[in-house]
């Protein structure tokens, strides 16, 4: 029931276990609306976990750009089924981030499929989900589930992609389907080790390829990285929303060919789409 591309403020009130158990409240806060037309911009994050105070400070950036919403990718927390983590790694260390940007999340491996996930980020379809805003479609995908080629999540896959008429679609998801990182590590026949990364290769990459989307949006490695498969999908690994960084493996042309733009620093990113 809200207006689309609109500032509203709001207060929140909780009754606390106290003696007299009177109300509080905190706020206003100020929040706008996702627009459905023209000029906007968005960031992109991931992989917060472990170190609150450098966290902190990505998230404080992101606050100051002033984005109309953000996308992150995963590994919010070292332990998702450690309760105490969401608010000590988590949501105190950027209350202002999560309290006046429009969010939305992906899972990681970090999460341990904590079951309250889809509770604390609501998505429009839980887990796997997609997002028309303006011009753009996004789309969020639990990469560690069955993506396999023929299975029914790619079949939900390829119809979502199948029937956009979006200028941008972005995929995102915690699981690259190239980097640099320890976790593009190959096997002695030289595939890559992990699953998810095995079919963001087999499968998810070439459906974006077939419909002409604009990148893949990832974190799981620590660093910042920009690869471009010859005539594909441009892939976006950007993991460092504050925890501890990585470098390169050795040698890592070998598992990924195709990088262009690396750096192993804390960040975010920022894009400008327009109709």
């Amino acid at each position: 029931g809200l207006t689309a591309d609109t500032q509203y403020q709001y207060f929140l009130k909780a009754r606390l276990s106290s003696r007299d158990g009177a109300p509080t409240s905190i706020g206003p806060y100020s929040v706008r609306t996702l627009p459905i037309s023209g000029k906007f911009s968005f960031a992109v994050l991931g992989d917060s976990r472990t170190r609150p105070k450098d966290w902190a400070k990505v998230a404080a950036a992101v606050v100051t750009a002033k984005p109309a919403f953000s996308v992150f990718v995963g590994d919010m927390v070292t332990a998702g089924k450690i309760d105490n983590q969401w608010d000590d790694e988590y949501f105190i260390p950027a209350k202002d981030f999560s309290a006046t940007i429009p969010y939305f999340a992906v899972i990681g491996n970090h999460e341990q499929n904590c079951p309250l996930f889809t509770k604390i980020f609501p998505t429009p379809g839980g887990k796997n989900w997609s997002q028309k805003i303006g011009s753009t479609l996004f789309i969020g995908i639990d990469g560690s589930m069955n993506w396999a080629s023929g299975s029914d999540l790619t079949k939900w896959l390829e119809d979502i992609l199948a029937k956009s008429k979006a200028k941008f679609i972005f995929l995102a998801s915690h699981y690259p389907a190239w980097t640099s990182g320890g976790h593009g590590r190959l096997n002695k026949d030289d595939r890559p080790r992990e699953k998810s990364i095995r079919l963001a290769q087999d499968v998810l990459m070439p459906l974006l390829k077939k419909y002409d989307a604009t990148a893949m949006l990832a974190g799981h490695d620590h660093f910042y990285e920009r690869s471009e498969p010859e005539k594909g999908v441009t892939i976006i690994v950007t993991g460092g929303a504050g925890a501890p960084l990585r470098n390169k493996v050795k040698n890592p042309e070998k598992q990924n060919p195709y990088s262009k733009a690396f750096a192993n620093k804390h960040h975010y990113c920022i894009d400008r789409k327009s109709t």
